[in-house]
């Protein structure tokens, strides 16, 4: 599965886990997902079990761009969230948004609710081009994705989680 989302039930917020890679069929798709305020996001790096695989092992880095840069696959003045660069590490590399208004760490992006946010990969997915800047899996194979995120109200967010896990699970 490409996607994973948990609730918890008491307060209706959902744990995405989003598998960083070329072949999740959310790029072959529409690469778009409506998040609220207070969910989380794990951004999964590709991870390998062993390092004689006879898999294609894909190398990334992802970026939160702006709108622009967002469908022209440029990265050329961003700081990467992370670099998908140890797939045999003991544990996948993960990174964890929080769709917070205010966090208290630097460097961490924030989000407003009625907003896009985007993000892509421009690598070729080999380790030696992970820092490419222009292109590269954006391009060829749509590594890209939108974030709409709302406002957390209970009964939209219901009825919003229900038609986004169904649409997921098909």
């Amino acid at each position: 599965m490409s996607i994973i989302c948990y609730a918890n039930h008491r307060y209706q917020r959902q744990h995405l886990q989003i598998y960083w890679n070329s072949s999740n069929t959310l790029f072959q798709s529409s690469g778009y997902l409506t998040v609220y305020l207070g969910d989380l996001i794990d951004f999964l790096c590709p991870y390998y079990d062993n390092e004689y695989t006879n898999l294609n092992i894909e190398y990334n880095t992802i970026y939160l761009v702006n709108e622009n840069d967002y469908y022209h696959c440029n990265t050329t003045n961003y700081n990467p969230l992370i670099k998908c660069n140890k797939p045999f590490d003991l544990q996948p590399l993960v990174y964890t948004l929080s769709i917070s208004k205010y966090l208290p760490y630097p460097n961490i992006p924030e989000f407003a609710d009625g907003q896009y946010y985007y993000f892509i990969s421009t690598s070729m997915g080999q380790l030696e081009n992970i820092d490419q800047h222009h292109n590269g899996l954006c391009y060829t194979k749509n590594m890209k994705l939108i974030l709409n995120v709302q406002k957390y109200t209970r009964h939209y967010h219901e009825q919003q989680r229900k038609k986004n896990i169904e649409t997921y699970n098909s």
